[in-house]
């Protein structure tokens, strides 16, 4: 029987800032269980990229550590990712031919074999021999193939790990480049904050003036409130003294007009009594002209009697 050969390969990568590493581990065979890199190895892991490409006998793992990059950066690795993806699986895909080609061999050997043993029971030993030779002859051109292909796996590998340490120099320049842009941005944003702070305590001033002509305008517009009230009060006052008045005034203008009636009246019994008093006068006058002749006759009657009697 052959037996699974374990081998482990380690390509450390350093980056040009120190902000942390990654490392290529190739693992065949399936007995050891894979340890991707912890984070006190890595530093401050900030995206986890990994590349796996399985087959039969081993994985190939890929563990790096980047910053947190630009969009342009990301899509950059994300492309490498796609395309070392791709060229594993052409080379899994070749791998697994020669391995089915291996195990059609050795079907076609074993039923060889098989008929032989059947046709021939006293050449039995001499088959099983030559089948466990021809097991180990191909378990032996097996390895020597996996052999051949570990080393054509690796050398991509190493070029790719190569082309990744470009590929991350490049997007460690782009960051550098984005994070003096976000100091830049930064900057200005400290600057924005700062006017609007200086904008906010003007604000904050003018709102306490505000609140303290807003009083006042307040107290004033309470007490022009309450002097409205008094004036309405007073008003309302002089209204029921000009209805008093009014009233007043019109039984003034009733008795006026009774006055006036009366005077009227008066006038026409004062017109009477003058006419009455012209003719009680006239009267008076022929009653004291008569009186006179009478006086005077009875004075003549007198004398003439006296005369007459002496």
């Amino acid at each position: 029987m052959r037996t699974t050969k374990e081998s482990r390969f380690k390509y450390p990568i350093r980056f040009r800032n120190g902000d942390g590493k990654g490392m290529v581990e190739l693992h065949t065979g399936d007995t050891k269980k894979r340890k991707p890199l912890s984070e006190g190895e890595v530093g401050v892991v900030r995206t986890l990229l990994q590349i796996r490409t399985k087959n039969r006998t081993g994985m190939v793992r890929l563990v790096g550590g980047t910053r947190r990059g630009s969009p342009d950066g990301q899509m950059m690795i994300n492309k490498f990712i796609s395309d070392e993806v791709s060229g594993e699986k052409e080379q899994k895909l070749g791998f697994e031919k020669m391995v089915g080609t291996a195990k059609v061999t050795l079907k076609n050997k074993d039923g060889e074999l098989n008929l032989a043993a059947k046709d021939s029971i006293s050449k039995e030993k001499e088959t099983h021999i030559s089948i466990e030779r021809s097991k180990a002859s191909l378990s032996e051109e097996f390895d020597k193939v996996q052999a051949e292909l570990d080393g054509a796996n690796r050398r991509p590998h190493i070029a790719s790990i190569n082309d990744m340490y470009k590929l991350l120099q490049d997007c460690n320049s782009s960051l550098r480049l984005y994070n003096s842009k976000l100091q830049t941005d930064l900057t200005a944003a400290n600057e924005t904050i700062k006017r609007e702070e200086k904008e906010r305590l003007n604000m904050v001033e003018n709102l306490h003036t505000l609140r303290c002509q807003h009083k006042s305008l307040q107290d004033q517009l309470t007490s022009s409130i309450a002097s409205q009230e008094g004036a309405m009060k007073e008003k309302d006052a002089l209204m029921k003294e000009v209805a008093c008045l009014r009233m007043e005034l019109h039984q003034i203008k009733d008795d006026r007009d009774q006055y006036q009636q009366q005077e009227q009246s008066l006038a026409v019994e004062v017109s009477n009594y003058k006419e009455l008093a012209t003719n009680s006068s006239e009267l008076e006058i022929s009653d004291m002209s008569a009186l006179m002749t009478k006086n005077e006759f009875e004075g003549k009657k007198d004398s003439l009697t006296s005369y007459i009697n002496a």
